[in-house]
């Protein structure tokens, strides 16, 4: 063996020897746990298909490791990739496996926790309304006017429960960039829920929308509107709320001039109930109604009675207190009756709703005359009624083998008995 094949034998042994010396004391191998890996969820697609989705959010996972003991001091979360596969999951929650993967030099010796749950719920979609807001309170006597946002709503995607939790799309305006002439501007909207608190875990169809809007001068003058006519019948406006005062906006320009408001006049001879009504302003260019008359409006209270009339055949009375051994039938052709109540409780009201009834009871039979009593029951249906006429002709028959003494069995074994309402002889019950 020559001299040089000796001397590379030695350099490699003592360099062998210097890398063990530096493994087992200088760089040891090591254990440890990295906390916080986010786990991502794969294969979505197979759960849209069938019209499902992830509702769960973020979880994370610890993953313990082995290696060298500086590769494994400098691993951070970011340097693992944890993924559960949710290819072939039916609607519910299901625990579902945890894979990892990390640097080449390090092992991964455990995750914790190896399965995740995981709540898998409808793919749904929804149309929701745009909202404008403003980074800032506008100067008192100022408000954005003549708005417009296209477009007017967006498709929000989602999980069912996280779609239904937004309320509506919020699209935020810088207030420095408002002008007196129209400014059209592009403004990045986000989901919010009633409170306006951000709704995570939804997508949407369109991030931005397109914003037309002036910076307006708010003004207050008087407003004139004229009620003209009655309502019809015995009814009559028992209350009007007509506003005096009304807020505009527009530019300094437009409603210099601009006093007082004359609204079209507002006919209420047809009203047949309590009626609200929008007035018609006819404002004229470059003027509209400042957010604090945007509910503007006209209230008639409209009091008394209205009547509606009809037939009820004899048939739909109801005999009541029918002695026993005996059969007792209507032979009254019709009555009419009329009805009084409100404009709601007279056109809802049908005569299927009208119960009149006779009551025999401690009628005494041998009498030619009887008085029966026509009642109706009484209900929220209508407020009174008139029935005509107010008598009935009862037809009572005493049974067969009924076992009736002579003594209380009608002339003629039967008797026709007519009567009128006891207690009104008006016809009114």
């Amino acid at each position: 063996m020559s001299k040089r094949t000796v001397d590379i034998i030695i350099s490699i042994a003592c360099a062998f020897a210097i890398w063990a010396y530096v493994t087992a004391f200088i760089d040891p191998p090591k254990e440890r746990t990295v906390s916080g890996v986010s786990v991502e969820f794969t294969n979505l697609e197979a759960l849209a298909a069938n019209g499902l989705t992830v509702a769960t959010g973020s979880v994370a996972v610890d993953i313990a490791v082995e290696g060298k003991g500086s590769a494994v001091s400098a691993l951070t979360a970011a340097d693992f990739t944890a993924t559960a596969d949710m290819s072939n999951f039916p609607l519910g929650t299901h625990s579902v496996e945890v894979q990892a993967t990390g640097p080449d030099q390090i092992n991964i010796i455990g995750i914790y926790p190896g399965h995740v749950e995981v709540e898998v719920e409808e793919l749904v979609s929804a149309n929701k309304p745009i909202k404008l807001g403003y980074s800032e309170k506008f100067p008192e006597g100022m408000e954005p006017g003549f708005t417009s946002v296209t477009p007017g709503e967006i498709e929000v995607s989602g999980v069912k429960s996280y779609v239904d939790r937004v309320n509506y799309i919020r699209a935020e305006i810088d207030f420095s960039q408002l002008r007196e002439d129209n400014k059209q501007l592009q403004v990045n909207v986000a989901p919010v829920d009633k409170a306006g608190e951000f709704v995570y875990g939804v997508s949407l169809s369109q991030n931005t929308v397109e914003v037309n809007v002036r910076l307006c001068y708010v003004k207050e003058v008087a407003l004139d509107i004229a009620i003209e006519g009655n309502p019809p019948g015995a009814l009559a406006v028992t209350k009007k709320d007509v506003p005096g005062k009304v807020f505009i906006r527009g530019s300094q320009e437009a409603l210099g001039g601009i006093d007082r408001v004359v609204a079209a006049p507002i006919d209420i001879s047809n009203l047949r109930s309590t009626t609200i009504i929008t007035p018609d302003l006819g404002l004229p260019d470059g003027v509209e109604l400042a957010d604090s008359s945007k509910d503007l409006a006209v209230t008639i209270e409209i009091g008394g009675e209205e009547a509606k009339s009809f037939t009820v055949t004899g048939d739909t009375i109801e005999i009541k207190g029918i002695p026993d051994g005996y059969s007792a039938h209507v032979v009254t052709g019709t009555l009419n009756v009329t009805i009084f109540g409100s404009h709601e409780q007279v056109g809802d009201f049908s005569p299927d709703k009208l119960k009149l009834s006779v009551d025999l009871t401690g009628v005494d039979l041998t009498q030619v005359q009887v008085k029966l009593l026509i009642d109706y029951e009484k209900t929220d249906a209508f407020k009174r009624a008139t029935i005509s006429p107010i008598t009935a002709d009862v037809r009572i028959v005493a049974l067969p083998d009924a076992g009736v003494s002579p003594e209380n069995v009608p002339d003629e074994t039967e008797t026709e008995t007519s009567g009128s309402a006891v207690s009104q002889t008006d016809g009114s019950v």
